[in-house]
């Protein structure tokens, strides 16, 4: 009777042990092949970080990460050139055929030089300065700088979000300088005194000063109360109708705590 006892126990550890290897190897052997993704400058500090953590647990995918900006993204994902595309904007009507998972939301901060002492700006200002009816920052504040508005080159979708929510597509831009990276526009504010752009939150360093914009920082308080309302999404899009278990389980992930917990880390706001 012992010895049945015995190995029945036996057996029963066995199984287990063999049942958790099993599991372990199905984990991280099932999922096999490429995802290919493109799009968002802004969604590639997110992107790399989700597409790491992912293979990570999934050793035998590999994700391809490319940018070229939004509106390339989505193009690219019709045309079935990539499987994901990264856009930081809402789809427009004419871009059809889309299946849409929102995955975080972007802070997208005013930014200027740190020798101007503007303390703030009013959604009024933002426009009367991005359409030039202010060419000097004694309109504004007591500085007598020439006013270089610098903002995102077409095709950005950041640039887009911005526009829709500061002009509301009623006037054209204008620009001093356009330009295809938040780096890029970080550094041109820093380097001269008139300065101001606009760039995700979570690309500013200390080199420039973030506004207030109609009296409220961006942070994540701010912008599910919808007081700050420069704001954008982050949108992955694939083709309608296609069902592929490998970008499936990537979405899955993206979605999930742990996804989740990497857009945090990033210093985007998460969606869930």
């Amino acid at each position: 009777m012992k010895r049945f006892f015995f190995l029945l126990v036996f057996a029963l550890l066995l199984t287990s042990s063999t049942k958790g290897s099993y599991d372990e190897q199905v984990r991280k052997n099932l999922l096999v092949g490429t995802i290919r993704i493109a799009g968002s400058t802004s969604m590639e500090k997110v992107t790399k970080a989700l597409a790491g953590a992912f293979t990570s647990i999934h050793p035998n995918v590999n994700i391809d990460v490319q940018l070229g900006g939004s509106s390339s993204g989505i193009a690219q994902t019709l045309s079935g050139v990539v499987d994901i595309g990264n856009t930081s904007r809402e789809l427009l009507s004419t871009e059809t055929g889309l299946h849409q998972t929102a995955i975080a939301i972007d802070a997208i901060a005013v930014i200027t030089n740190k020798n101007n002492p503007v303390t703030g700006l009013s959604s009024g200002d933002l426009q009367d300065i991005f359409t030039g009816k202010y060419n000097n920052w004694h309109h504004l504040c007591d500085a007598n700088f020439p006013i270089l508005s610098i903002g995102r080159e077409n095709g950005s979708g950041t640039r887009r979000s911005f526009e829709s929510i500061v002009l509301g597509g009623n006037s054209p831009p204008l620009y001093g300088r356009e330009l295809g990276e938040a780096g890029s526009i970080i550094s041109a504010v820093a380097n001269y005194n008139g300065g101001i752009g606009y760039v995700s939150l979570a690309f500013i360093d200390e080199s420039v000063q973030i506004l207030p914009i109609d009296g409220y920082m961006p942070n994540e308080y701010t912008i599910r109360s919808e007081d700050y309302k420069l704001h954008s999404p982050f949108i992955m899009v694939t083709r309608e109708g296609e069902n592929r278990p490998l970008v499936n389980s990537f979405l899955d992930f993206v979605l999930s705590g742990a996804g989740q917990e990497q857009v945090r880390k990033c210093g985007f706001i998460p969606i869930r």
